[in-house]
């Protein structure tokens, strides 16, 4: 990848940190009863954009050493990039309407099945493990809602 791309990446990730950051800022206060807050997450996940994007923005202006431009990705890996980004993108759209849970199964699963190639009852049993201890995780430890959709899981 040419220097200028890996400039141009590194400032667009600050841009998404900052972002997340104004973001946070707009979020209401933790509740009365105690937890972290609807803010939370978004403000760290801004703090981690930024300061990953400035590292790599410094290891990129460090390298005076241009590379011209990478390959094209191999078919097979744009494909398994696509697949990333639709599940990523079906498990956005289907968290209101199914909620945090179900959208979190189907979306693990869906990964799981499509780009490890893992068996079924692997990807049933592991999906259904995670998306319960993340579930657990943000109701109960970090006492955030979540979407329950019209199941109210």
């Amino acid at each position: 990848m040419n220097r200028r791309s890996r400039i141009a990446g590194s400032l667009l990730v600050v841009l998404f940190g900052v972002l997340a950051l104004l973001d946070a800022s707009k979020m209401p206060p933790p509740r009365s009863g105690g937890g972290l807050g609807p803010g939370f997450l978004p403000f760290w996940i801004g703090i981690v954009l930024v300061v990953l994007g400035m590292g790599e923005l410094a290891r990129a202006l460090a390298d005076r050493s241009d590379s011209g431009r990478g390959p094209w990705p191999e078919p097979q890996k744009l494909r398994r990039v696509l697949w990333m980004v639709a599940a990523l993108v079906a498990f956005v759209l289907l968290s209101d309407i199914i909620g945090f849970f179900l959208s979190s199964w189907l979306f693990l699963a869906a990964t799981m099945r499509l780009l490890a190639d893992y068996r079924w009852w692997a990807v049933g049993a592991g999906g259904l493990a995670a998306a319960a201890l993340t579930t657990l995780i943000f109701r109960l430890w970090l006492t955030l809602p979540l979407p329950t959709g019209f199941v109210g899981l």
